[in-house]
């Protein structure tokens, strides 16, 4: 017996139906897409309100389309399990995937320092530093911007930078960060 041949046997349905199943779907749409749009234009408040990491403002982003992956799921355990999981990849793979990296000839602390140094300069706002991880974030003429410093080679070490304003990517004001702290050091 096929797969598909319960399904050849079930009823066709009406106009109505098919017509409100489009409406339903639409309108979560619209949902989620409003939902988006208010919290990209709140989060450097929500951040500096909430004096969140750039870990953590990467999961205020997230935190919507987990909680709804887990009540889709949550009939099967181990498929939410996943989805979570899937989440945590994404958030990191998020900053690996729209960073811009320079490998200057430093050392880790050296580059450190600078990094930081570069960011409150160029910030308004107060700056927000991981010491342990060497990671900051700030805002930059509305811009989230995330770096981390991490050693690279004996005398090198690896500048990563990302920007993110209203959910897009500010690649031209990370390479314009990194490169103060590439030709800074050099």
């Amino acid at each position: 017996m096929a797969l598909s041949q319960p399904l050849a046997d079930a009823p066709a349905l009406s106009r109505a139906r098919r017509w409100a199943l489009l409406f339903t779907v639409a309108a979560g749409l619209l949902l989620v897409t409003l939902d988006n749009s208010v919290l990209y234009t709140a989060l450097p408040t929500l951040t500096a309100e909430l004096s969140a990491s750039a870990g953590q403002a990467l999961w205020i982003i997230n935190a919507y389309p987990l909680v709804m992956a887990g009540l889709l799921l949550g009939s099967l355990p181990s498929c939410g399990a996943l989805a979570v999981a899937g989440v945590g990849v994404a958030i990191s793979q998020e900053f690996m995937d729209n960073s811009v990296s320079y490998y200057v000839p430093a050392d880790l602390e050296t580059s450190w320092a600078t990094a930081k140094r570069i960011v409150d300069n160029m910030s308004m706002d107060p700056i927000k530093t991981d010491e342990d991880r060497r990671s900051l974030e700030a805002v930059i003429n509305g811009s989230m911007v995330y770096v981390r410093v991490e050693a690279f080679d004996v005398g090198e070490t690896k500048v990563q930078v990302m920007a993110k304003r209203l959910g897009t990517y500010e690649n031209e004001l990370a390479s314009d960060i990194a490169f103060r702290v590439r030709h800074s050091l050099a």
